[in-house]
């Protein structure tokens, strides 16, 4: 039996990879950061820092200047989750294989596979050239827009009228790749579970509070309890759309539409839930770390992704807009009052803050009020915003 050291890589660095980092270390892990920024914050907080460019597999694997790794940590990425699956395939790693990061990272692609397949019904055009995004101008309404690559709903935008359309397919940015697709009507949601060895285990569905067309931006998530007709359809949504994909041996997250008929895949992908999903709200109501489980797994220790408990909840974000903020409530006053689980806010006095147009009201802060009732925790999260002084902008 080997003393060596297990060894941990993270691809890509960023401040949502200090969950996991911490994780890893903990488990006895040597821990290796990659990112091509070399500011990212994941950096400082590994054993190893390398300054490389994740879009390049092949310089990833050289930079490890033969350091064999035994897992590709996973942390929140978006399209360059491709790089740490080519690691894994590389190095025959436990992981999602690159050939699914692919199908992940890809919407066209991801359409294609599931749409044959009966998974996403709806209509949707590759917009490649300019020729394509002339002809989109008889797509049929309301429908989305949103870039082939990319994640956290960055660039995505509702049209409703032959105007908004008109003017949205103008406005996309030259040299992108976009995909305009129909607008599925339904209450969206999310999905954090697990495939491991081919068998899949839904760990916390999660309802989501969007800002109204057309950005429609997540500014706030409902745990939902398991057991449900409701978890179960989609879970079992989930379970075959991950199968479709070829997605094994990884946790994922998934976007959901309950539509008419039946749970509708927006997107998934092979990697924990971002925004302090994974790293907070999950463990929070569910008492599973996710991340912790499946370096767990990937070290041949004990792990378990059955939730052992279910906490009704809200997270929540500071999602103001259109105003500049005059006074900031003081945490341990509202933590006094409020059933809060967990407070961090970014915000201070004097801040500008435009509307929500992507997600990066993320980077506000969040807070996480408990209860099972969806019209209290409402009321006492608009309650506890209305403690903020703010000033429209003029």
């Amino acid at each position: 039996m080997s003393d060596r050291q297990p060894v941990g890589v993270v691809v890509g660095a960023s401040s949502e990879s200090l969950h996991a980092l911490s994780l890893a270390r903990n488990l006895g892990l040597y821990t290796i950061a990659m990112d091509g920024n070399p500011n990212a914050e994941g950096l400082a907080a590994a054993d190893r820092a390398i300054v490389v460019d994740i879009r390049d597999p092949e310089a990833l694997a050289a930079s490890l200047e033969g350091t064999v790794p035994d897992v590709v940590i996973p942390v929140p990425i978006g399209r360059y989750l491709i790089s740490g699956a080519a690691l894994n395939d590389r190095f025959d790693l436990p992981g999602v294989r690159e050939s699914a990061a692919q199908l992940c990272t890809d919407k066209w692609a991801f359409h294609r596979r599931l749409h044959p397949l009966g998974l996403r019904r709806a209509d949707c055009r590759l917009l490649r050239t300019a020729a394509d995004r002339a002809a989109a101008a008889d797509f049929p309404l309301p429908a989305i827009l949103k870039p082939r690559t990319g994640s956290g709903s960055r660039g995505v935008v509702r049209v409703d009228t032959p105007a908004a359309r008109d003017a949205a397919l103008a406005a996309l940015p030259e040299g992108e790749e976009y995909l305009i697709e129909t607008a599925v009507p339904g209450q969206e949601y999310g999905m954090d579970a697990v495939v491991i060895g081919g068998r899949f285990t839904p760990v916390l569905l999660r309802k989501k509070l969007n800002t109204p067309p057309p950005h429609c931006q997540c500014v706030g998530y409902f745990s939902q309890p398991a057991g449900t007709p409701r978890f179960t359809a989609a879970a079992a949504a989930v379970e075959q759309a991950a199968a479709a994909l070829g997605v094994d041996n990884a946790v994922l997250h998934a976007d959901l539409i309950e539509a008419p008929d039946g749970f509708f895949p927006i997107e998934l992908s092979a990697r924990p839930s971002g925004h302090d999903l994974h790293n907070l709200f999950t463990p929070l109501v569910t008492g599973i770390d996710m991340v912790e489980n499946y370096l767990r797994f990937a070290l041949g220790m004990p792990y378990n992704f059955s939730p052992r408990q279910y906490h009704g909840g809200l997270i929540r974000f500071f999602d103001f807009g259109g105003c500049t903020i005059t006074s900031v409530p003081d945490e341990k006053d509202l933590m006094a009052r409020y059933p809060l689980a967990a407070y961090r806010c970014a915000l201070v006095p004097g801040q500008r803050l435009d509307p929500v147009r992507d997600g990066s009201v993320m980077h506000r802060g969040y807070f996480v009020l408990r209860g099972d009732d969806e019209k209290e925790l409402t009321a006492l999260a608009d309650a506890l915003l209305a403690e903020f002084g703010r000033e429209a902008l003029v």
